[in-house]
């Protein structure tokens, strides 16, 4: 409704300000955080759309829940827009996908290798234009994914806004996005949490100051 816009208006401040940086070539961690039905998905895309006016490019990926011990699986899905461009070579395009299958099959993975790999496509991708990379429903994401996401997230600094969205009630049970959140705090992230409407916002119309926590 009307108050609910309201007040995401901050929110949509705070993304704004983050693209603009991105789009200058700073590199920037976002985390849009809310119980399930709060809205995560609709800001997510919001902030997609706001990053294409930008002139960032869009990669996008997706946990989900049956597919949870897809390794990498929502960062491979990222990256297959790339494939064949010019300034990723096939080394790097095919070697997420390959890992991916060793592990989906029981092999051991060099996950070092594999983000090593991640990382010089994506900011190889960077170089030649601004980045938006998301990442929806985190808590659905494997061990693998939330390490990678970590991972770029403290080694993406130019030219990548990366964004996740997660819903803070399944945090107890996923001791490995507890760590990964936690590694976030410790870096440069802005996490965004979406709250309900309180009987006094609906009754003022007005919005209430909305707590962003910068990470």
């Amino acid at each position: 409704g009307v108050e609910s816009n309201r007040l995401h208006q901050e929110q949509l401040s705070t993304i704004a300000q983050l693209i603009g940086s991105v789009a200058a070539g700073s590199g920037a961690t976002l985390l849009l955080s809310g119980e399930a039905g709060m809205g995560k998905s609709a800001l997510l895309g919001r902030a997609i759309e706001m990053g294409r006016r930008a002139g960032l490019r869009v990669l996008r990926g997706e946990c989900v829940r049956f597919e949870m011990g897809r390794a990498f699986g929502p960062f491979v899905d990222a990256l297959r827009p790339l494939r064949g461009e010019p300034y990723v070579t096939a080394d790097l395009a095919v070697a997420p996908a390959s890992e991916t299958a060793r592990a989906m099959a029981g092999a051991p993975v060099d996950r070092y290798r594999t983000h090593a790999a991640f990382l010089r496509a994506f900011a190889a991708a960077a170089e030649e234009r601004a980045l938006l990379i998301s990442v929806d429903d985190l808590h659905w994401a494997d061990d693998s994914t939330l390490e990678l996401f970590a991972h770029l997230s403290r080694r993406l600094t130019r030219s990548v806004l990366l964004v996740g969205t997660y819903r803070p009630e399944e945090v107890r049970g996923r001791p490995a996005l507890r760590r990964t959140l936690g590694d976030l705090a410790r870096d440069r992230s802005c996490d965004l949490p979406l709250r309900r409407l309180t009987a006094s916002d609906q009754t003022r119309g007005t919005p209430r100051p909305i707590a962003v926590s910068t990470l």
